[in-house]
């Protein structure tokens, strides 16, 4: 059935972008979203960080690329069979949601797998920048001021950890088609402390929350951590088996179990 929108209103590209020739397809979704730019004048990147996706950038080639990010479009391609584990109507809501609150790219279009959306300029954190104290700082803002959007009756409100979980596990193989330990970099006590403390100070518009409320959310925090840990351990499994991205997700599937089951005990001790 064709589409002239998707769910959330953006324009629908009726194209599947090939796994092994993905150019053709992406050129048919700019052809579409950005009629006036000439093929010829067309540059790409493939950006390798993602686990999930492939990313492509899409740039026009012109004298005044350097101060036009609107010469540059983003290209998703979601990974095989990853509608399985995420639901890409509500993906595409939620970033229309984040938008409008200043929080999330534009998105100019949705085609069968994948989305294009507006570029924003910027690097990927990695365990090192995460923690740097300006970085934290910021990442503990936003998030309290993503936190504060006041959602429409139509977006759920309950906890998907548990449904997801559950999802996860269906989606096993009883037997897979092929059959380390690395160093621990979470972050310490005192710098989730001091994090949850940035953050509740953005979240409750109070420069000083008490000790009662940071210690609250820390212990929270160290529940949930054991229900991240289990969920994206679960959800590598699924992804060793149907990903045809070119990353370990057996050995990252042990990493986070492992971490489940090594801290479970000790986290429930400390907070009893």
């Amino acid at each position: 059935m064709s589409r002239i929108c998707d769910p959330a209103g953006h324009k629908y590209i009726p194209v599947e972008v090939k796994e092994l020739d993905i150019y053709t397809g992406i050129y048919e979704i700019l052809s579409a979203i950005r009629p006036d730019w000439p093929q010829a004048n067309i540059k790409f990147k493939v950006f390798t960080d993602g686990i999930t996706n492939k990313l492509v950038a899409c740039q026009l080639d012109s004298a005044n690329n350097s101060e036009n990010n609107t010469n540059i479009v983003l290209v998703r391609i979601y990974g095989n069979k990853t509608d399985l584990l995420i639901d890409r109507d509500a993906e595409v809501r939620n970033i229309t949601v984040l938008n409008k609150a200043g929080l999330a790219p534009k998105i100019y279009g949705v085609f069968k797998n994948g989305l294009s959306y507006e570029y924003y300029p910027g690097v990927t954190l990695n365990t090192d920048t995460v923690t740097d104290a300006k970085i934290s700082r910021l990442v503990a803002q936003q998030m309290a001021r993503m936190h504060k959007i006041q959602l429409g009756d139509e977006i759920p409100k309950e906890p998907m950890v548990w449904d997801k979980i559950e999802q996860f596990l269906s989606l096993i193989p009883e037997k897979f088609t092929d059959a380390c330990k690395h160093a621990s970099r979470y972050p310490s006590k005192d710098f989730q402390i001091n994090w949850i403390r940035i953050y509740l100070a953005e979240y409750l518009d109070n420069p000083s929350p008490s000790q009662t409320q940071i210690e609250d959310i820390y212990k929270d925090v160290q529940r949930l951590s054991l229900a991240s840990n289990f969920k994206w351990g679960i959800w590598s499994l699924v992804q060793f088996e149907l990903s045809d991205i070119d990353f370990d997700f057996g050995r990252y599937a042990e990493m986070r179990l492992n971490r489940y089951f090594e801290e479970k005990n000790a986290i429930y001790k400390e907070l009893l």
